[in-house]
């Protein structure tokens, strides 16, 4: 055991006089506090200052001019199609009737924006009011032909009642109406109405003066989207027709809980910009990951396969030491060096993140273990994130010491491990992309278990995934039939890790130097 301290102490001594350790090293880092910055600056103050609205008034009545000769249209076309169809109203005919429906729906629309002079394009809550008194003017004109007095009284009361918000300009009043609107609702169950009515509390809290755009409004539709699949897919069973697996109907009763604690956690510092933040820490982690393959790579690979071109390997052959103990101080070497990399890439992270991100992203991981909630504070999160990336960093490493002492050449060591991790994973990784996980081959190929993260802390969309903001939330793999157990991804890659280092520690060992 001494002399393989004495080895790994020498190991050391060779790693700290290359200078493309400091250089790459020093490159990530610099790397991982840019984009901290980059995101700092590229950061938008959303815009809540009153706009003209000459400008919006000339685009609304453009389009309440167009409307009107669209509903003109399609009243000409409505005439002329029933005149040829007299019995029995075709397919166009209900299709045309419809479109008059919507025109007409826009039309009143539009006046009402410029009566209230509000602009209707901003998507915010006096947009849905403006629809929906619309709405209720046109059900008021079919209770008139109809001649019902009583529904004409009922609707009249609800557009007075949206009239006087409107004018009012009261969002705390709107989602008082929306909450009893809830309430009423009979389609709904109970724990349908007590999630709405919980949404729209929180609507206002992040949301106060009713905003079509403030910050953290992806963050929480991300939320309420996982929330809302999860507990369909709970109460149904299935998934777009496709019944669930008991592992997927598990996951989904994890996500439900897990993106219900994030809703429900204290919302008192808000950040005050529109941003991100959320996926920065574990973009930053990810590309850390990355330039630590790189310089993984560059040392596992030339480690044997330089020291023989060298001839500097003579010196420790000669000595009264077993080969294979040689070898066991380069793999130590090398697993040392991937993990005290990823913890400097941790160490940046963490400091970029404090100094960059809004203290309301510094999110922590909620987990579940058995049927309660576990929570990890945001730096442990951050810390399990690095460690749990290490995976892929030792597996590329074992990959390029592996060649290095089979193939006795460091330009093809480096540059078969480079083209396997950068080309290939690229590759496999686009075809995943448009395949969709769902494709059932695709856990059973190497390239899927390399790196262990997913399967030791699991992403939610919008909250933990470092991959969030490039691929999208699929909440379960319903068509996927052949489903892995749950040790498969750890079984594969210490296998995988044992057949790399024995053919390595064989090479090595065996052939002559």
């Amino acid at each position: 055991m001494n002399k393989i301290i004495a080895l790994l102490r020498n190991e050391w001594t060779k790693v700290l006089r290359r200078k493309i350790i400091y250089l790459v090293v020093g490159l990530i880092v610099l790397s991982i506090f840019s984009m901290g910055v980059i995101y700092k600056l590229t950061r938008t103050i959303p815009n809540y200052t009153a706009e003209d609205f000459s400008i919006v008034k000339q685009n609304l009545e453009f389009d309440l001019e167009k409307t009107n000769s669209e509903i003109k249209r399609y009243e000409d076309l409505l005439g002329e199609n029933s005149s040829v169809n007299s019995t029995e109203p075709s397919e166009s005919y209900h299709n045309l009737n419809k479109a008059l429906e919507q025109s007409k729906h826009y039309k009143l629309s539009l006046e009402i924006a410029l009566d209230k002079e509000i602009n209707l394009f901003n998507y915010g809550y006096q947009t849905d009011l403006i629809n929906e008194m619309a709405a209720l003017y046109l059900m008021k004109e079919l209770a008139v032909e109809e001649n019902n007095s009583q529904r004409i009284s009922e609707l009249e009361q609800k557009i007075v009642h949206l009239d006087q918000i409107l004018n009012q300009n009261n969002y705390a009043r709107y989602i008082d109406y929306q909450i009893e609107n809830v309430k009423k609702n009979p389609l709904l169950n109970d724990q349908q109405k007590a999630v709405r009515i919980s949404d729209w509390e929180l609507e206002l809290i992040i949301n106060p003066k009713g905003h079509a755009f403030y910050p953290t409004k992806n963050y929480f539709n991300n939320l309420m989207y996982v929330r809302d699949t999860s507990m369909e897919a709970i109460s149904k069973n299935y998934v777009d027709y496709s019944p669930l697996l008991p592992s997927e109907l598990s996951q989904a009763k994890k996500d439900f809980q897990i993106a219900n604690f994030y809703l429900a956690r204290s919302h008192d510092n808000l950040p005050e910009i529109d941003s991100g933040g959320n996926v920065y820490p574990g973009f930053a982690v990810t590309f850390g990951t990355y330039g630590m393959i790189f310089l993984i790579i560059i040392l596992a690979g030339s480690t044997i396969s330089q020291e023989i071109s060298t001839g500097s390997i003579k010196g420790l052959i000669i000595a009264p030491v077993r080969r294979q103990k040689i070898f066991y101080a380069k793999l130590i070497n090398i697993i040392s060096v991937s993990i005290i990399g990823m913890l400097i890439v941790f160490l940046a992270t963490l400091a970029s993140s404090y100094l960059f991100i809004e203290s309301f992203f510094h999110l922590p991981y909620a987990f579940i273990t058995g049927s309660s909630l576990q929570v990890m504070p945001f730096s442990f999160y951050i810390l399990a994130l690095c460690l749990a990336k290490t995976s892929s960093v030792i597996m590329a490493g074992l990959f390029a010491l592996m060649f290095s002492s089979t193939t006795r050449s460091t330009s093809i060591s480096v540059g078969v491990s480079m083209i396997t991790q950068f080309g290939l994973m690229a590759i496999y990784n686009f075809f995943k992309l448009v395949l969709g996980q769902s494709y059932t081959l695709m856990s059973f190929l190497p390239f899927e278990y390399l790196d262990l993260t997913k399967h030791i802390l699991p992403p939610i969309y919008g909250v933990t995934s470092e991959s969030s903001f490039m691929f999208g939330y699929t909440l379960l793999n319903s068509d996927f039939a052949l489903a892995t157990p749950s040790f498969a991804p750890y079984l594969y890659w210490l296998v995988m890790a044992i057949c790399l280092i024995w053919i390595a520690r064989d090479s090595f060992v065996k052939r002559d130097l």
